[in-house]
This record gives structure tokens, sequence and C-alpha cells, in this order.
């Protein structure tokens, strides 16, 4: 029994939810991320949840998913964790390897993903629920990061 089973089921489906993809390239990446949380399992069932770092995992949980319809910012997450944003900003990157607000950048461009796969929404509905203001700078930023736009992306998936 490792904790939070929360956190550890939630990363197990969202990982199974968008593994429906047929390119090698597509199925080494789920695998890859499949090891990597199997890893992050066995290491925290050995040593237990270290209390000085449950900020942590506290503070990827509010940045990787929307509350109560909306992404909250570093700045907010930083004080629900307890700590001044400039320290909370550093000691993530050290931690993460990629600033509050990067990391919540991916995660908002992989929820998006998970939408195109699924769903017939329009980009500007997607861009909306991801928290971005237009459809302009969803598709800029899903460029940036996937190396493809929307569009691209919507046929690739769906063949």
């Amino acid at each position: 029994h490792i904790e939070p089973t929360e956190l550890w089921l939630r990363q197990l489906e969202e990982l199974l939810s968008a593994q429906r993809r047929d390119s090698p390239e597509d199925n080494l990446q789920t695998l890859t991320r499949f090891a990597n949380i199997l890893v992050k399992m066995s290491i925290q069932q050995r040593s237990g949840l270290d209390n000085r770092m449950a900020w942590l995992d506290t503070s990827r949980t509010l940045l990787g998913e929307p509350r109560q319809g909306r992404w909250l910012g570093a700045h907010e997450v930083a004080r629900k964790v307890g700590k001044s944003y400039e320290s909370f900003r550093k000691q993530f990157r050290e931690a993460v390897g990629r600033s509050p607000q990067q990391f919540q950048q991916q995660r908002r461009i992989e929820w998006a993903s998970a939408a195109i796969y699924r769903g017939n929404n329009t980009f500007k509905e997607i861009a909306e629920w991801s928290g971005f203001c237009d459809v302009y700078h969803f598709s800029h930023t899903f460029r940036k990061v996937t190396g493809m736009t929307p569009s691209q992306y919507r046929a690739k998936v769906r063949g």
C-alpha cells in the first residue's frame, strides 16, 4: 500500500487513458512513463514519504490539473504549501528540473492532447478548458511543446 493512493491511481489512469496510440515511438514513450511511475512507487514504498518533500507532491498535484474549473497559478500553490513564492520556485525547479510554470504548461498540453484525442471539441473549447487565453496562444504553445499544431496532432491520432 503506497500513499497517497489517489495520486498513484490518477497517474496510472491518466497513462492508460492516453495510451491509445499506434506508433512505436508513442508506445515506447508510454512504456517509459509507466516504468517511471513504477520506479517512483518502489522508491516511495521502500523509504516512505519524506515529510520534508510532501510539499512537492502536493504542488505537482495542484499545478497538474484544474481546480474548480481553473488552473492554479504558481503563487497560489506556493501559498497553499506554506512557502514564499521565491523559495517555492527555486526548490521546485531543483527537485523537478523545470520551473512550476514549465511543469504546468506541459501538463496543460498533456490534458489538451487527451481532449483532442478523445473528443470532437473545438480548439477554442480545448484552449479555454486548458487555461489558455485564446486559440492562438494555445496553438503556439502546443506546437512549441509537441512539435506539431493541434490540427496536425488531431490528424495524426485519428489516422
